[in-house]
């Protein structure tokens, strides 16, 4: 069921009207706020990119960060999030505090239109993999089963994951598409689907078009990053070992349409990056931690002419 939205005008003292969606209300400190994304993108009063960045020192400076967001314009962009990550809210332990963090991640996305968002099963190291999948399956089902009333109400669909023994030792976890394809078909819930993740299957050595085949009609996502084969290094493609045209065959035989979304977090890698920590030897005086923003831009545009040659290759590619 999609949520209503709701919208309210607001009238500026030059008699400039500006409709904003009203994202959510909270209470700080006992005053009622109200969070609003305009809907005009050329309202005279929007802050440019230079100003976001003075009004965020400013916001650090005072430590309201957990109390005040600024809205980036990503349309202004000509960007469309098309899936968001919840990150491991049921990896170990007692799920139960995690639950309302998971829910309000599933609702923002139905607030600002993403359709689906990555949901970590969770993974339990008194359960080896790959004998202990019958309990993992089941346990992993109830936990799922609890999120699938916000799943209802806002539309958005959770996709499930498969990772590696160099992310998760020996515990149980979906490993292979077959594994992910039958814990989709054990659940049998229409907005339970999944992502497939090219660097954590090349960790592994998997055949890669057999787990993309093997989720034909189930894939809703995947996660395109390279590796060396031992390492979960989240670097670009043509960097590490993996055998593109397996990847490439495997979407367009298993009638794959979905996004060829990157993730490529590590390229180029920051100071603090996973799985990785660049050295510092003299932390007071550094000045190379971190590549620049220029750098940065140029291997956003690298990845572009990546995707666009490897689907070009097969034929797939849509601007």
């Amino acid at each position: 069921m999609e949520m209503e939205k709701e919208f309210i005008t607001l009238e500026y003292e030059d008699g400039v009207e500006l409709e904003c969606e009203i994202m959510g209300v909270f209470d700080v400190d006992g005053k009622e706020y109200i969070a609003l994304i305009p809907q005009d993108d050329s309202a005279p009063y929007g802050y440019t990119a230079m100003d976001q960045k003075v009004v965020r020192t400013a916001i650090a400076e005072k430590v309201l960060d957990d109390r005040v967001i600024i809205y980036p314009g990503a349309d202004e962009l000509g960007m469309t999030f098309v899936q968001a990550h919840a990150g491991d809210f049921l990896a170990g332990g007692d799920p139960t505090p995690k639950y309302p963090e998971l829910t309000r991640a599933i609702r923002a996305c139905g607030m600002l239109g993403i359709p689906q968002i990555v949901v970590h099963a969770q993974w339990d190291f008194s359960v080896p993999y790959p004998t202990g999948m019958e309990k993992f399956f089941a346990y992993n089902k109830s936990l799922y089963e609890k999120l699938f009333p916000v799943m209802e109400e806002t539309g958005v669909k959770v996709l499930i994951e498969n990772s590696c023994e160099s992310n998760m030792g020996a515990a149980c976890y979906f490993m292979t598409g077959q594994e992910m394809a039958e814990f989709l078909d054990f659940v049998g819930h229409p907005l339970l689907g999944a992502v497939w993740d090219t660097g954590h299957a090349n960790c592994r050595g998997n055949q890669q078009y057999d787990d993309l085949m093997a989720l034909r009609g189930r894939l809703d996502g995947v996660h395109i990053h390279d590796n060396d084969g031992r390492c979960d290094g989240h670097t670009a493609p043509f960097m590490g070992t993996l055998d593109w045209d397996s990847i490439l065959r495997g979407l367009v035989d298993s009638g794959y349409r979905g996004y060829f979304t990157f993730e490529c977090d590590n390229f180029p890698m920051r100071g603090e990056g996973w799985p990785y920590l660049r050295r510092n030897d003299a932390p007071e005086t550094a000045k190379l931690q971190n590549p620049s923003l220029e750098l940065k831009l140029m291997a956003e545009n690298y990845l572009y002419e990546t995707g666009k040659y490897l689907l070009s290759q097969y034929g797939i590619f849509e601007e």
